[in-house]
């Protein structure tokens, strides 16, 4: 009975439907029930837009070289003019020039390589008369302060805040600045690490001749805790607001934080460090011989092109995966050379380098900018 009453049931509503078919009408004929999950589709919504997935962003690093070109036939190895003869400083990306400004006594700007700082793509300069320090950006004058002193480090805050950290004519203790203000100083002591921006305070790391290193984080001072077996504090990176120390011991051991990380060579002496995330890039000699210099990259020593020297510490870098060195000939006459990523560049000129600097470009090939300007400041 219960079977024939559901089929009297169904017959009805199909009489129902049929009917509706015939004339408009307002009644319910079937009411499919939704599955869980299941949504039903309606046709005056459109297409629905997804929202965009946060994109792979590559970080590339561009390096920006600054190089002095003198005049054709002026020995700048054995510098006559003491530094100051009149020429162009350039700084290069790309071997494209991106700026040029000229040197000399007559513009208060020096080819000095200890007195010439790169920051990312801005050259900054120090001029030394009559016991004052005259600092210029891209050839425009910043300020000066009444002390001679030579650069060491130059970073940026913003627009208006320059930061310098000086070392006197006697090379014993430093100043830092931030414009003409001083904001800290010692009368000894040797710097170890560039100075660098931590948490809107310039960070920096020196030791003393009785070997105790101290970190400065603006005005303030705080001794680093080292065992004396660790060795000396060749680099310094920041992270959360920490310093993170690499030591180099008479082993050749190098630590960071205090773990072994690598040991060169027993016979290589290590001119400089150069940390990179997974990656170690370093410049040294063997022996006694300063001036028959190699790269360290990874395990790999790899020597310099013939009459080649690194041209100073901070003409080195390495971010990202990527490198840059940038080597001064030992002859007159040969021109600058530099080897990004292991392409040997020379430039066509009578000149030497000064300073490098490091900017990061972010790939964007292949995405719409409008969805990329969500992920990328």
């Amino acid at each position: 009975m219960r079977h024939f009453i559901q089929l009297v049931m169904a017959m009805l509503v199909t009489l129902a439907c049929i009917a509706c078919k015939k004339e408009p009408c307002e009644c319910v004929c079937y009411v499919q029930e939704e599955k869980p999950g299941q949504e039903q589709e309606n046709p005056d919504d459109g297409p629905v837009e997804e929202e965009p997935q946060e994109p792979e962003i590559i970080k590339t690093p561009v390096f920006h070289i600054a190089v002095a070109e003198y005049p054709d036939g002026y020995d700048w190895l054995r510098d006559p003019e003491r530094g100051f003869v009149e020429c162009e400083i350039r700084l290069l990306q790309n071997r494209m020039e991106e700026l040029s400004f000229p040197a000399g006594d007559e513009y208060q700007v020096s080819t000095d390589i200890w007195m010439v700082r790169c920051v990312g793509a801005h050259v900054f300069t120090g001029y030394v008369a009559a016991s004052e320090t005259v600092i210029m950006k891209d050839g425009a004058k910043q300020f000066s302060y009444p002390e001679s002193e030579a650069l060491h480090s130059v970073v940026e805050a913003g627009d208006a805040e320059i930061y310098i950290l000086g070392i006197p004519e006697d090379e014993s203790g430093w100043t830092l600045r931030c414009g003409e203000e001083v904001i800290a100083v010692s009368d000894v002591g040797e710097v170890v690490s560039g100075l660098m921006m931590d948490g809107g305070d310039p960070v920096f790391v020196y030791k003393t001749a009785s070997g105790r290193h101290y970190f400065v984080r603006g005005s303030t001072q705080s001794e680093l805790k080292l065992p004396a077996s660790y060795g000396d504090v060749v680099c310094v990176e920041m992270e959360d607001g920490t310093p993170v120390l690499y030591t180099l011991d008479s082993r050749n051991v190098l630590r960071k934080d205090g773990e072994e990380l690598e040991t060169f060579d027993d016979s290589f002496t290590v001119l400089a460090c150069y940390p990179d995330g997974e990656h170690l890039g370093a410049v040294g000699y063997y022996g006694a011989d300063i001036y028959v210099q190699y790269m360290y990259l990874d395990g790999e020593y790899v020597r310099f092109p013939e009459n080649y020297c690194l041209a100073a510490v901070s003409t080195a870098a390495f971010s990202d995966g990527h490198y840059c060195l940038c080597l001064n000939p030992l002859e007159a006459g040969m021109p600058p050379l530099y080897i990004k990523d292991g392409e040997e560049v020379e430039l066509s000129m009578n000149g030497c380098f000064l300073g490098l600097g490091v900017t990061v470009e972010y790939e964007t090939a292949g995405l719409d900018r409008s969805v990329i300007s969500r992920f990328v400041p």
